[in-house]
């Protein structure tokens, strides 16, 4: 038996598809306080995401769509 780890292609769109699900989500949570302030830049990068989606996108695309989903998580957004 191997030790190896077998590293398998990343299936994008299935992680695109995930990542929709995720905000749509997410969006339905914050939508319970009308005052959050994250709710617009959530529903932007959904929007970039289902542009994606319906368009095609390169790896670039996906890494520029994810920095835009995490700094609202863990960048200086300070989301907590």
């Amino acid at each position: 038996m191997s030790d190896r780890l077998t590293l398998l292609p990343l299936d994008r769109r299935a992680q695109l598809d995930a990542l929709i699900a995720a905000l749509e989500n997410l969006i339905r949570i914050l939508e319970h306080d009308p005052g959050c302030r994250w709710t617009h830049h959530f529903r932007k990068c959904l929007c970039d995401a289902r542009r994606l989606q319906e368009h095609g996108f390169t790896e670039d695309d996906l890494r520029t769509l994810s920095a835009s989903c995490c700094i609202g998580l863990w960048g200086g957004g300070q989301f907590q």
